[in-house]
């Protein structure tokens, strides 16, 4: 039974967000102390030595200054003199951002506006379109005009994440809260194994006041600061040029670049904080056992040849996420849908689950779907920090993660209980249902998400789709890929027809 296009509700935040994402967003974080010469690495005799140094008193005093002539200034004024100051003095790279609109900016730390951003790009000294790509980020400086809060620390702290889980093999990132007499360094930690982010915050005893330590943080070299300009001469040396911004996944940036070598070639760039390694063997391996005209995905080889360059990956077409059109004829052409499950049929046939099935991971291109992102894609029955999307996980997903299990074994099943429950979503009898998942995950009340599915699976479980996810969830871990596949494809073909019942076919397999 189809439906007017008006009835379909998009949820953007269901179809685009994956836990990871959601897992970032946590607003009571909690802080390790640690002393100052802890946070950056440096015994205090190093410390004392830089504060004794003639540059470090020049600086220190300029600040000095400018602070008692500018105390009085309101808050984004005081940004934009402070720009001034640190230019003058050739900070350059240090930018008044607190009325920032770029697309890019606003995309990376989700329409909030650092005070002060300190980037370096292949550019110069000037904010350009793409001085706000995550990897351009130093850090981050956050100026008060009134005395420290709670929720400053957490504010910072939330720019500094966002900074993190995008930037390309970084593993830490320290940042600056001040309102001249006193400042806090910040501390971010990534740690890749077990997906976890550490939140450290300066102890409050010390012998520095917040202008030496204001100073001593605007003395930091680039390491210290956790950032390594070495990727950034990879676009640089390979003359690539940024055309377009695509969009951002849970860890990647995505631009449509041009490049200036001998050929002027155009290609879609992925920019991950995760090797791409793997995902760029699941595609090539997939590309070697396709049939003929199966629309699939295609890695382009830039020759990157440094070790960086396993965060990049470079793709051979510019696709667009699908809109409320072509959403709505995604669910009525069953071609088109089991079209779009042969892709994922085929990473299982290589030995693989992609683990993060949802509308946000296809992407249209010549009126055909195309599956994407398989950075998330991990072998069965192998325990991993799951990073899918908890929203159209399955339910034997949802009730492990709900026992606080750190690391869980996935099956081939779990991506076809996810490509059904992206169409559940979307079907106008389940909006209630899809809006209540939908605010779960804005408020983090993920734990909601298990009850909503198991109480709109009993209400609504004569239809076809639900008959074929309980059936999916109760035999989850024995199911072959190619029982999987012929389950899938059998519910697409039937499940919109009103005088359909699965039943007997479901209860075929069971016997």
């Amino acid at each position: 039974m189809s439906s007017s296009i008006s009835q379909t509700s998009i949820p953007s935040e269901i179809i685009t967000t994956s836990s990871s994402s959601v897992s970032h967003t946590v607003p009571n974080r909690s802080y390790m102390c640690k002393f100052i010469h802890e946070i950056l690495s440096l015994t205090d005799h190093e410390i004392e030595r830089l504060i004794q140094s003639d540059n470090f008193h020049l600086l220190h005093d300029g600040i000095q200054k400018f602070y008692y002539e500018n105390k009085n200034l309101k808050e984004n004024e005081i940004n934009h003199t402070f720009e001034d100051f640190l230019h003058k003095r050739d900070f350059n790279y240090i930018h008044d951002t607190c009325s920032y609109n770029n697309k890019i900016f606003v995309d990376l730390f989700s329409n909030l506006k650092p005070d002060m951003s300190w980037n370096c790009t292949t550019t110069g000294s000037q904010l350009n379109d793409y001085s706000s790509c995550p990897f351009f980020f130093k850090s981050i400086i956050e100026l008060k005009t009134r005395k420290l809060k709670t929720k400053d620390y957490d504010q910072i702290a939330s720019y500094l994440t966002s900074i993190l889980r995008y930037s390309p093999g970084r593993k830490f990132i320290i940042g600056c809260l001040t309102n001249f007499e006193e400042t806090m360094l910040i501390m971010v930690l990534y740690d890749d194994t077990i997906n976890q982010i550490k939140y450290i915050k300066q102890a409050t005893v010390t012998q520095l006041t917040g202008l030496q330590i204001l100073t001593l943080f605007l003395s930091l070299s680039d390491t210290q600061l956790g950032y390594n300009e070495k990727f950034i001469n990879i676009l640089s040396n390979k003359k690539i040029v940024f055309l377009h911004y695509l969009g951002r996944g849970s860890s990647s940036f995505v631009f449509y670049c041009e490049s200036q070598q001998e050929q002027l070639i155009k290609f879609v760039l992925k920019i991950s904080r995760q090797n791409c390694t793997k995902e760029k063997f699941i595609i090539e391996e997939m590309n070697k056992i396709k049939r003929k005209n199966m629309n699939l995905i295609q890695c382009m080889d830039m020759n990157f040849d440094d070790d960086y360059a396993d965060y990049l990956i470079t793709f051979n077409l510019r696709g667009v996420k699908l809109d409320k059109l072509f959403m709505q004829r995604f669910l009525d052409d069953t071609q088109l849908l089991i079209n779009t499950w042969q892709q994922v049929h085929l990473c299982h046939k290589i030995g693989y689950i992609h683990s993060d099935i949802r509308i946000g991971n296809m992407i249209m291109y010549e009126n055909m779907v195309y599956i994407i992102d398989y950075s998330s894609a991990v072998q069965p029955k192998t325990p991993s920090y799951y990073q899918g999307c908890l929203s159209t996980a399955s339910n034997g997903i949802l009730k492990i993660l709900g026992s606080n299990s750190e690391k869980i074994s996935l099956y081939y099943t779990d991506d076809g209980i996810s490509f059904l429950k992206c169409i559940l979503l979307l079907k106008p009898y389940f909006q209630h249902y899809t809006s209540i998942i939908k605010k779960a995950i804005e408020d983090n009340m993920t734990c909601d998400i298990l009850p909503t599915y198991e109480y709109a699976m009993k209400l609504f479980k004569d239809k076809n789709i639900i008959k074929t996810l309980v059936f999916l969830e109760e035999n989850r871990e024995i199911l072959s890929v190619d029982d999987l596949n012929n389950i899938i494809i059998h519910t697409l073909k039937n499940e919109k027809t009103d005088d359909y019942h699965i039943d007997e076919y479901l209860q075929k397999l069971k016997l």
